[in-house]
């Protein structure tokens, strides 16, 4: 198979256009969030120590802006129309897809287009797996002890998933959410070893920067492949441990079992690919189950419109209340008897 993040995708110049909106918008932010620190510093400043200000400010500053921001974007239509958490999770099972490109959601049985694959662990035929093999190092504590991988890898090939009401292609290198299983069994190990002895991995340095470095990687497939094959296999350099000696852990989406999607459907190639919304390129995310599963699975749902109007008020309150504590000088006479 080959690695899909060195070759050009027509797909890729929405995924620039996505990235544009993204920087303007966070642009905007930073601009707001400056204009609010300068005002409030102002208001606050005959009230509080000098070296108090710019603190105070900062803090009221952010609260108030990611406050304001988010009644903005209700206001702008957040939570309605057909990019709602309520509308994608109510087209989900019978795989009606959007009237116009945008967000969707999608739940069914996962099928391959082609030939399926081979999970490398477990030998359960998938469309997508994710494996890793590696051991933990020696502490005087659980939070000395660092996982040290040694093989671990990845593959994917494009698939479809079987709705209620029809069949919908997700072609991207998904993100796979569930939680790993781990694998112990002598048929694990077994096949762990054929596939160490079979398999040409790619060598990566023994520090953290390696690993990251192959993390890394594994995004950028995520955020800008729109074929979904791929595969890609590391190794620890100058570590040749056998299997038997590691801990086995593997991520599998299976033929034939329950899956959900969520990406951004594309009227173009009619099929659910990696979302690109105004704040940026993301990723397909696919649980196994139902819908309600991608609540465990960040960002891969919008919030509903509900309760981004309380965190809208929380955090617009918390500012307010501190530039209020701040003017009728509490928060001055609370900070001085602490001292």
């Amino acid at each position: 198979m080959k690695s899909s993040i060195s070759r050009a995708h027509p797909g890729m110049k929405s995924t620039g256009g996505s990235l544009r909106r993204g920087a303007l918008g966070c642009v905007a932010h930073l601009v707001a969030l400056a204009a609010v620190f300068l005002a409030t510093r102002e208001v606050v400043a005959p009230h509080v120590a000098p070296h108090l200000r710019p603190w105070i400010a900062a803090a009221s500053a952010v609260l108030l802006t990611l406050g304001l921001s988010s009644f903005w974007s209700l206001a702008r239509g957040y939570g309605r129309g057909d990019a709602s958490r309520r509308v994608l999770l109510s087209r989900a099972r019978t795989g009606e897809p959007p009237p116009e490109e945008g967000p969707v959601v999608v739940t069914g049985a996962a099928r391959p287009l082609g030939a399926a694959l081979r999970a490398p662990l477990s030998g359960v035929e998938c469309v997508a797996y994710q494996y890793r093999m590696y051991y933990r190092t020696s502490g005087s504590s659980e939070s000395r002890r660092r996982t040290v991988p040694v093989y671990w890898g990845h593959a994917c090939r494009p698939f479809r998933i079987d709705t209620a009401g029809r069949a919908i292609r997700v072609m991207a290198v998904p993100r796979l959410a569930d939680e790993a299983a781990h694998l112990a069994a002598p048929d694990d190990v077994e096949r762990a070893r054929q596939h160490v002895g079979a398999t040409r991995f790619e060598e990566v340095g023994g520090d953290l920067l390696g690993a990251l470095g192959t993390a890394f990687e594994r995004a950028g497939e995520m955020f800008a492949d729109e074929d979904g094959e791929s595969r890609r296999d590391w190794r620890r350099k100058g570590d040749d441990r056998d299997p038997s000696s590691l801990l086995l852990e593997e991520t599998v989406l299976a033929v034939g079992a329950t899956v959900t999607a969520a990406g951004r459907w594309s009227t173009d190639r009619q099929a659910v690919v990696p979302d690109s919304g105004d704040a940026g390129p993301g990723t397909v995310t696919v649980v196994t189950g139902p819908p309600e599963r991608l609540g465990h699975a960040a960002h891969a749902l919008p919030s509903s419109a509900w309760s981004v109007a309380v965190t809208a008020t929380l955090l617009t309150g918390l500012g307010a209340g501190l530039v209020w504590l701040a003017v009728t000088g509490h928060l001055q006479a609370l900070l001085g008897s602490l001292q």
